[in-house]
């Protein structure tokens, strides 16, 4: 029996060969007509998802990754201006926010942190839209109040699962660190990240995580590392 197929085969295989050239190119031209209708739905909001041959497009990772990018650069804009040097290579940055958004949409990650809800106090909310879009796109619930009342009133009234903060707000120089011993005067255990200018300074991290703070940055990659480290621990 498989030899007879295999002799039809080699007998016909001038056929085959046409069927095959034929094949593919209905293949070639079916994807060249699908392939703009993918991506305006992306584009539209359609769709989020397509997987094929190999590759994994996710609209909301790439929002995401333009948002944190912006977010970084105009934090090393503000850093090169005091100092008038870099650190840091942008393209250091951009690997770490890749890495972490990565695991922030991979299966195992994402589906503990769709719906988790964030409380941002900050007085200057415009500071943040980059970090806010990029935390929305994930499917983080964020709310923005501008100062301590504020937070303190929401956390009375709504249930959250993270709170991040800014540090001066108006005449008060640690405003974050009032907010955060208010909240701890209320016994609220909730995880708090102070998020602000030289936030990253190792004094910083020290008196901040000796305060109860979960951590204390200025750096958008180490943000959301803070964050989806303690919302996926469970």
């Amino acid at each position: 029996m498989l030899e007879a197929i295999g002799s039809f085969v080699e007998q016909n295989a001038a056929a085959f060969a046409v069927l095959h050239a034929v094949s593919s190119g209905v293949s070639v031209l079916g994807w060249l007509i699908a392939l703009p209708i993918l991506i305006t739905a992306l584009r539209r909001g359609e769709i989020t998802r397509v997987k094929a041959f190999g590759f994994d497009v996710t609209l909301e990772q790439k929002e995401a990754a333009v948002a944190l990018s912006r977010a970084t650069r105009e934090r090393d804009i503000k850093i090169e201006r005091q100092s008038g040097a870099r650190s840091v290579p942008f393209s250091s940055e951009l690997a770490k926010i890749n890495s972490v958004l990565d695991r922030a949409f991979s299966p195992e990650e994402h589906t503990k942190l769709i719906g988790k809800a964030i409380l941002w106090v900050d007085d200057n909310p415009l500071n943040n839209a980059n970090e806010v879009s990029a935390l929305r796109k994930i499917g983080f619930v964020v709310t923005q109040v501008l100062d301590t009342a504020a937070g303190l009133g929401e956390l009375e009234r709504h249930p959250y699962d993270m709170v991040i903060t800014d540090m001066g707000r108006g005449t008060d120089k640690f405003a974050g660190y009032t907010l955060l011993e208010a909240i701890r005067a209320r016994q609220n255990p909730i995880p708090l990240i102070i998020y602000s200018a030289e936030g990253s300074k190792p004094e910083h991290r020290a008196a901040a995580i000796q305060r109860s703070a979960l951590g204390s940055t200025d750096y958008p990659h180490e943000l959301l590392e803070l964050i989806i480290a303690k919302l996926t621990e469970q």
